[in-house]
């Protein structure tokens, strides 16, 4: 099984991948392959998210735009080169997980719709009502955020209602193309719970693509083909 976990920063992409590599997947950590890439592309010695992030900064501030367009080309260049590994362990049907980064949904339709040909995409969503609250985690201290030109502050706006307004408009703008470009989506109450183990999590990814390659089989009025 090649599972591919999108969704925003913070969701628990990585705390799955880590669950699943325990229990013998493959991980393609993508966050920890772009922080190696920036290294080398621009000499920027840094070890963690939280590191990037201060060094990308905040969208109002100067030189934002062209250190988000450097971040977001690296991570685009580390999703396809996973995407080339991954597709090996498919052919030899070595259980695996991408973990991408939370702006891997801004790699475009064709290249979601090759996941989607070998791998399951599963979406960790995230209910409205904790989005204030990562808001002021990201303000508190900033990990790297593709904004995407989202971000514009209104003439006479406090900055602050500024990033209140554009950050409802960006987890929208997210949540759309997350749910387009998924097979599954998982609620925020059941991938949380404490007690959740791999095994259950994986018959649940099963069967819920399952559920979802049928009703696509039949509106396409494809009943001749065997679930695999």
């Amino acid at each position: 099984m090649i599972l591919t976990l999108i969704g925003m920063s913070g969701a628990g992409k990585s705390f799955w991948a880590g669950k699943l590599a325990a229990y013998g997947f493959t991980c393609f950590p993508c966050d920890a392959l772009l922080i190696a890439r920036l290294r080398t592309i621009c000499g920027y010695e840094a070890t963690s998210l939280v590191e990037v992030g201060r060094w990308m900064g905040l969208p109002h501030e100067p030189g934002f735009r062209q250190r988000e367009a450097l971040y977001l080309r690296c991570e685009m260049d580390v999703l396809r080169e996973v995407i080339a590994r991954a597709t090996l362990c498919a052919d030899n049907r070595i259980p695996c997980v991408i973990d991408t980064g939370g702006s891997a949904i801004y790699a475009g339709t064709e290249l979601f719709q090759h996941l989607r040909r070998f791998s399951t995409v599963v979406y960790l969503a995230i209910p409205a009502g904790i989005h204030q609250q990562m808001l002021a985690t990201y303000l508190a201290d900033p990990l790297p955020l593709i904004w995407n030109g989202l971000f514009r502050q209104e003439q006479n706006e406090d900055l602050h209602d500024t990033f209140k307004r554009c950050y409802s408009l960006l987890i929208g703008h997210r949540e759309r193309l997350y749910e387009r470009y998924s097979d599954v989506t998982l609620e925020y109450d059941y991938y949380r719970q404490p007690a959740l183990m791999a095994e259950s999590f994986i018959q649940h990814i099963r069967t819920a693509a399952e559920h979802t390659r049928t009703a696509d089989r039949l509106d396409r009025g494809d009943f001749g083909v065997q679930i695999q």
